[in-house]
């Protein structure tokens, strides 16, 4: 028997023992082999459903609060954001 996106998932959340409806909007889109697909596609044997949400953190924000820490880290410990050490200056 084929199931559509939507049984699939709900099925899947039945096992687990939660109870979330999938409600496929502008926060929540799915797809199959990473093409965007509605919750009413009937699936075939071996498909993967992919569930993309919306990103909870900018990557980019991320990598700069990381590097923002490094190189104060590197300040703290007497280098400069080159990576040489104060001392090793040769004046």
């Amino acid at each position: 028997e084929r199931a559509s996106v939507r049984e699939l998932y709900t099925t899947s959340l039945v096992k687990r023992g939660a109870s979330d409806e999938l409600v496929v909007g502008p926060d929540l889109k799915i797809g199959v082999w990473g093409k965007a697909t509605t919750a009413d596609r009937v699936l075939v044997a071996g498909e993967r459903v992919e569930i993309y949400r919306p990103l909870l953190v900018d990557p980019k924000e991320v990598r700069k609060a990381r590097a923002a820490k490094a190189k104060a880290a590197r300040a703290e410990g007497g280098q400069d954001a080159s990576g040489a050490s104060d001392s090793d200056s040769s004046d």
